[in-house]
């Protein structure tokens, strides 16, 4: 983030009394246009999950993403799912604290942050080899599948969703990138206990279905080891 731009955004509210709307004319926010658009239309001409092709575009961008992630003072995670996830985590963090500090609704949040990024690639601000930029596209579709099961999965056992339900609603694509949302009234407070939740549940979610997978073999391996004690029992007893 630009922090100079939104600086400027809070000066200018703060003479006028009123919040200046964002420019969603900005480079980024067109860019993830572009990208979102792309991934679907790919996706429908190789008839694969649009997630799967945005997995793609994230391993072509891992070293973007590990630069992002340290930046924002966590260790990045070597699984390109879970690196996305921990970005896309961290990235919410940085809407929500735009959010907050302009206090406007999520949706602008997240173009005052895509202009921010934009300007300060335009003035070379030298950290804009940090910036996730329109990237985030890509890195929401790889979170948002992840995060979508445990949703699922809360709701399955009568859980709320909570957090994970928000999240996954932020996930979900967007026919209308700059459609306007209201507030979410949802605290991301504590990002970093939140991304090791989401990790840890969604590793826990394959390992049970990893088991499950197994259970056959777990059974039959049962059954072999009873019948083998029973004739060693019986040949014992001869």
């Amino acid at each position: 983030m630009y922090n100079d731009f939104i600086n400027e955004v809070v000066a200018k509210q703060t003479e006028s009394g009123k919040t200046p709307r964002p420019n969603a004319d900005n480079t980024i926010t067109q860019n993830r246009k572009r990208l979102r658009n792309k991934l679907d239309a790919t996706a429908a001409e190789l008839d694969k999950d649009p997630a799967d092709v945005a997995l793609e575009y994230v391993n072509q961008n891992f070293g973007t993403l590990q630069r992002y992630v340290t930046v924002n003072g966590e260790k990045p995670l070597d699984n390109p799912v879970e690196l996305a996830t921990q970005a896309y985590i961290l990235r919410q963090r940085d809407i929500e604290q735009v959010q907050n500090i302009i206090g406007c609704n999520r949706q602008d949040a997240e173009i005052y942050l895509d202009e921010s990024e934009a300007k300060g690639i335009e003035l070379n601000d030298p950290d804009a080899d940090n910036f996730l930029g329109e990237i985030f596209e890509a890195v929401g579709r790889v979170a948002g599948k992840g995060i979508q099961k445990i949703a699922d999965k809360r709701a399955e056992q009568g859980k709320k969703p909570g957090v994970f339900g928000f999240l996954a609603k932020l996930t979900a694509p967007n026919p209308n990138v700059l459609q306007p949302q209201q507030p979410s009234g949802v605290d991301l407070g504590g990002v970093g206990v939140l991304a090791k939740d989401v990790l840890e549940s969604i590793k826990e979610a394959e390992k049970k279905k990893e088991i499950k997978k197994l259970l056959p073999f777990i059974i039959i391996g049962v059954v072999v080891l009873i019948l083998t004690v029973v004739l060693i029992t019986r040949s014992t007893k001869k």
